[in-house]
């Protein structure tokens, strides 16, 4: 009878040297780890054929060697204890516990699908079977792991700060197919009640750049304390408002709120119709009355959608006054009109592109001090942001007393011959273009070409207007003109 220890040996030393290109051999060496099947019995026998399955499945080459050693090597252990035992315990009956094994066979293939790039609905559905099947065959640790990734998502963590417990599963899954105890996991439930600061979050995603988040941390300690870094990235430009409300899973909109006092309004509004409804058909005064009714609460409904300019003129100057610091430049802001009921959908449309506009006020208008003063302005800029009611429109402007625009510059950087005289029309429509920049260099505040481009592809998309009135040394004032309510 062939002795199996030596075809265990001689096939461990065969592994080494296996060359996985020649198929003639890894055959041959599947066929002598098979012989040990029949060899050894009871727990080596099972180990053996697993080491036989893992070598003749595709994958990896090295992974497939270390897992067929460690196999091999756990079976020799195996077969040892089973020799070393009284005669007795040959006879004793091996019970393999299927549900468990039929389970890990599967469980990579479960794993495979938590990743960050899994859709979170589906991810949480995934996690929530293998916890509840890992529970089934007895994994308790695994289901503890997978119980606490649970309540990190839903704490709102990242799925991307997972990936070390979705490691961890894997690690331990393939240990339990050797019969082997799992990795200690007291670091990955430590990693799962921590709240990674939003900085790492959008790093660990690949959405900003560490030195990106750096430099807007160092802005939010030194130039503006206590403001949200969400808020200055996204002014930037860094980061969309769309990307950063998936990160930080909440509506990308914030909820429609509505005054008390005008759902009261509408409520009495419509009693009132309800009453003269029911009386309409008696009299023409009750008719009257039912249309007058039905004026109320059309109005009624108008004005929830009305809002103030407040919140928007209060995000702009907070731009504004960014900017300022971040260049060094001392600034005087006016705003004007924050008590205007604007269309709330109109607002959050054009906050996005206004910004460009103000952002450019400071940083192309606004001259350092020193020039303004030699020029005999006061040394800090003026820059002013009004909105107002037009005929049958909203009115925002955007003016600043700098520099204003150097129409020869804005000729040479268009390839323009020198001289030509451009009109404010044909200045926005050179300006507007997308790329167009005179900055001499890219910056976070300028350089890139692609602030008013989004402001004249907006002013289309809402049927609205803009234009520009420069005058060198005396400042630039850019007028938009929309309609009242935005559809």
């Amino acid at each position: 009878m062939p002795d199996p220890f030596s075809i265990a040996n001689s096939a461990s030393a065969d592994l080494i040297f296996l060359d996985f290109a020649d198929t003639v051999s890894v055959a041959a060496l599947v066929e002598q780890i098979r012989s040990l099947t029949t060899l050894f019995v009871g727990p080596a026998a099972a180990i053996a054929e697993q080491a036989r399955v893992v070598l003749s499945t595709p994958g990896n080459e090295e992974d497939r060697r270390r897992k067929t050693a460690d196999l091999l090597e756990y079976c020799l252990q195996l077969a040892e204890s089973a020799a070393q035992a009284p005669a007795a315990s040959e006879s004793t009956e091996v019970v393999v516990d299927q549900p468990l094994v039929d389970f890990l066979e599967r469980a990579d293939e479960l794993l495979a699908r938590l990743t960050p790039r899994t859709d979170l609905a589906a991810y949480k559905r995934t996690l929530h079977g293998v916890k509840g099947d890992a529970g089934v065959v007895g994994l308790r640790d695994e289901a503890h792991c997978c119980h606490a990734m649970e309540e990190a998502l839903a704490r709102g963590l990242h799925p991307v700060h997972l990936d070390m417990a979705v490691k961890w599963l894997e690690e331990s899954f393939s240990a339990r197919r050797f019969g082997l105890a799992p990795p200690p996991c007291d670091s990955v439930l430590v990693s799962l009640r921590r709240t990674p600061p939003l900085g790492e979050t959008l790093v660990a995603t690949g959405l900003v750049r560490p030195d990106t988040v750096a430099a807007a941390l160092a802005q939010q300690v030194h130039l503006t304390p206590g403001r949200p870094l969400g808020e200055i990235l996204v002014d930037s430009g860094r980061v969309s408002t769309q990307a950063l409300a998936e990160v930080l899973r909440v509506p990308v909109a914030p909820p429609l709120r509505i005054d008390a006092q005008r759902l009261q309004q509408l409520d009495a509004a419509l009693a009132r119709l309800q009453h003269h409804h029911r009386q309409s058909a008696s009299s023409r005064p009750h008719r009257r009355r039912l249309v007058q009714a039905w004026e109320e609460v059309r109005l009624a409904r108008e004005s929830l959608q009305l809002t103030t300019a407040q919140a928007l003129l209060e995000r702009m100057a907070r731009v504004a006054q960014d900017a300022a610091r971040t260049l060094g430049l001392p600034l005087e802001l006016t705003v004007s009109g924050a008590e205007l009921a604007i269309d709330r959908h109109l607002a959050d449309r054009i906050a996005d592109p206004l910004q460009h506009l103000v952002r450019n006020a400071v940083s192309h208008g606004i001259e350092p001090a020193g020039e303004r003063e030699r020029c005999g302005k006061p040394s800090a800029g003026q820059v002013a942001i009004r909105v107002a009611h037009a005929a049958h429109s909203v009115r925002i402007e955007v003016a600043d007393d700098g520099r204003g625009i150097d129409r020869q510059r804005i000729c040479a950087k268009a390839g323009l011959p020198a001289g030509t005289a451009l009109s404010d029309e044909e200045l926005w429509k050179i300006i507007s273009r997308p790329g167009f920049s005179t900055a001499a260099s890219v910056s976070s505040l300028a350089g890139r070409g692609i602030g008013l481009d989004a402001v004249a592809d907006l002013m289309v998309q809402l049927s609205g207007s803009i234009s520009v009135h420069s005058v060198i040394g005396a400042g630039t004032t850019f007028t938009i003109l929309l309609p009242p309510a935005c559809s």
